[in-house]
């Protein structure tokens, strides 16, 4: 079984800055569209034969810092292929 997830989020507050609205993204709207996929996830298996799958806790904070140090190590292989 896979499952995939996509959230759409419109911040309607102009006075945010990009770092707020990164802020939101990451520390909120992450765990909301989490938590549904968790959701659908324990529905769909409900009632099937091996009974109801949950799925595990996920530790935000080590995803974040995982996501960020791949796009930094993206960032410096794109630098160093300018460089040459």
């Amino acid at each position: 079984m896979s499952v995939e997830g996509v959230g759409f989020f419109e911040l309607g507050i102009e006075v945010l800055t990009l770092t707020d609205k990164i802020s939101f993204l990451n520390f909120s709207a992450l765990p909301i569209c989490i938590n549904n996929l968790r959701n659908y996830l324990s529905v769909l298996t409900s009632h099937a034969a091996l009974g109801k799958y949950l799925l595990p806790s996920i530790d935000l904070n080590d995803l974040i810092d995982q996501k960020n140090s791949r796009i930094n190590l993206v960032k410096k292989k794109q630098a160093s292929k300018k460089k040459k």
